[in-house]
């Protein structure tokens, strides 16, 4: 049985945040950080042919999700 899409993103969000700045990771609340890392696996990050870091969609998303909420100001909300 294989990995779900799913579970593959939220282990590529849990591997991104374990190298973010802690002032990045502290805007992040707890339950939510928690909750990516319980949906995860332990994994490497993923690079392609070129040596480039890849991300799925998904992860892309969830990415600009936190962003969004978490990370940008009122100011970059609105543009």
């Amino acid at each position: 049985m294989g990995v779900s899409n799913k579970t593959m993103a939220y282990t590529e969000v849990a591997n991104i945040l374990k190298y973010l700045e802690k002032e990045y990771k502290e805007k992040i609340p707890k339950e939510i950080i928690k909750y990516i890392n319980e949906n995860s696996l332990e994994y490497s990050m993923c690079f392609d042919k070129k040596g480039d870091f890849k991300l799925s969609e998904q992860a892309k998303e969830i990415l600009c999700y936190l962003n969004l909420e978490y990370w940008c100001t009122e100011k970059e909300k609105k543009n």
